[in-house]
């Protein structure tokens, strides 16, 4: 009997990453205790920046130097998943300098990401052939002919790299994984076996050595080694390989090279003034706006026009939290009441992020008798949705952030609360608020372990040991730091969590 991957669609077995849809931007909360706001301008020119890069040979110039730089330009478009924002840049290297073959093979990645893969193939072998010893150029060619149906020519650009990297075991995977597909069953399965020698909850192995197994007729073999892929994806050991940039292996991603800087050029000139309330405009009325003391910012673009607005959360227990509308010209509007923002009191922070996918991004508050959710609706206009979406307002919010900690392609929320702040008999403890894509919210905070007692800080989300999983770094008024790390599991096309706290004592934290 013929099984199949758990997440197979078409021809391709890999486990599919799952695909983000548009969300907003996720803004950074910034706390300013008890001041009025600043203006930080910069004076520096508009020039373009110069880059430090240079040539290994020590020699400074514009090509190489803007080679570099439009290279990891390219690459940090790569890690926003915009392929063709990538390919732009990797485009300017390579003109910039001809001779830079890491930008050629990075052109070569980026058209793969956008399955151009005759042009894509074009440019890595042209990368192999000026850099036969590196890794990166034989791997991301060996998956472009598989993306290509070439699997002979696969199997020897893998070889290159397991050639080159010996110790790696993704490489034999897709030596494996194109033997089986040519019915090669032998050595497929000895090339999976090389690959689980040297990391033994390499999934995507396993689970290629099963079906090899299968096909080949062993069946006690085949259900040996796919019991062994189910124990490493359920205990959270090991993942599959997905079908997303990145997912294929750590040479799959683009190559970012560090040159040495024999000739530093000078530092560009830049110097910042302080300008005391001096952008804060004239409210829609015409009368000055006095802001007075706020403990929390957030920069995002409300109304769509592409510049950067400005929201102060109030630090007064008898303030108004404001939304200022950027004018293009360094001066700002008082816009709060227009847009329909009715927050009085004192607050902490905000986030903003796009919740509800709609295209409009959407504000969230921390107030000091609970969190406020805003629901852009495209019109210039906010609407409290708290009640709505399902969110309670209870006291103690501290800090915000939107976050997909899920990766299901919905904003999620999570909120860290202060610890003297539940009613008496509760402890007050952090929530997790999962986006159900329908505009509510489920508390999660439980089932995921995020609940665990209030914070009373802020906190970051991130993915820190680079496993494509959201990680949260939490810090704490009781001289503790949590690291919760979350890691995908389950094989639906969805992710849900795991979690694992460790703390880390500072006993020079408040």
């Amino acid at each position: 009997m013929e099984f199949e991957h758990p997440a197979r669609t078409g021809r391709n077995i890999f486990m599919r990453a799952t695909q983000r849809r548009a969300v907003g931007i996720i803004s950074v909360c910034s706390i300013l205790i008890c001041c009025a706001a600043i203006l930080v301008r910069s004076s520096a020119p508009a020039a373009q920046e110069k880059s430090a890069a240079t040539k290994k040979s020590g020699s400074s110039g514009g090509g190489i130097a803007d080679a570099y730089r439009f290279n990891t330009l390219g690459v940090a478009y790569m890690n926003q998943q915009r392929p063709a924002d990538a390919q732009k840049y990797f485009e300017q290297a390579c003109e910039a300098d001809p001779k830079f073959a890491v930008a050629r093979l990075n052109l070569g990645v980026s058209l793969l990401g956008q399955q151009k893969l005759e042009s894509a193939r074009a440019a890595l072998e042209a990368a192999a052939q000026q850099l036969p010893k590196d890794a990166y150029a034989w791997y991301n060619l060996g998956l472009a002919y598989k993306d290509l149906g070439e699997s002979e020519k696969g199997i020897v650009a893998f070889q290159h790299v397991t050639e080159i990297a010996p110790n790696e075991p993704d490489a034999y995977y897709f030596v494996g994984y194109l033997n089986a597909q040519l019915q090669k069953y032998d050595q497929a399965i000895a090339a999976f076996q090389k690959g689980l020698a040297l990391y033994p909850f390499h999934a995507s192995s396993e689970f290629g050595l099963a079906r090899a197994f299968q096909r080949k007729g062993d069946a006690a073999s085949a259900r040996e080694h796919l019991a062994r892929f189910q124990k490493i994806t359920a205990e959270h050991l090991g993942a599959p390989f997905g079908a997303g940039y990145g997912d294929q292996g750590r040479y799959s991603l683009a190559e970012l090279p560090l040159s040495s800087v024999a000739d530093v050029p000078a530092a560009i000139p830049v110097r910042f003034t302080a300008q005391a309330n001096a952008f804060v405009s004239r409210s829609a009325a015409g009368s000055r706006v006095e802001i007075g003391p706020s403990t929390g910012a957030c920069w995002f673009d409300y109304d769509g026009d592409g510049k950067p607005d400005l929201f102060l959360v109030s630090g007064a227990a008898d303030g108004t939290s404001r939304l200022l509308r950027n004018l293009g010209d360094g001066r700002f509007a008082d816009v709060t009441q227009e847009t329909g923002i009715r927050l009085n009191g004192s607050g902490f922070g905000c986030a903003a992020g796009d919740f509800d996918n709609d295209g409009h991004t959407d504000l969230a508050v921390c107030l000091s008798d609970g969190v406020r959710l805003l629901g852009n609706k495209g019109d210039g206009k906010f609407e409290d949705v708290t009640q709505a979406a399902g969110i309670r307002r209870e006291k103690g919010c501290v800090g915000l952030t939107f976050v997909d900690y899920d990766h299901d392609g919905d904003l999620d929320l999570y909120i860290t609360t202060a610890p003297d702040s539940a009613a008496p008999g509760t402890p007050p403890h952090n929530v997790l608020w999962r986006n159900n894509g329908n505009n509510t919210f489920t508390d999660v905070s439980a089932e995921t372990g995020l609940g665990f007692a209030a914070t009373g800080a802020g906190m970051v989300t991130t993915d820190f040991n680079n496993d494509r999983a959201i990680d949260f770094v939490i810090a704490a008024v009781r001289r503790e730091l949590r690291s919760i790390s979350i890691r995908s599991k389950g094989n639906s096309g969805r992710s849900s969590p795991s979690i694992s706290t460790r703390r880390s004592c500072h006993r020079r934290w408040a």
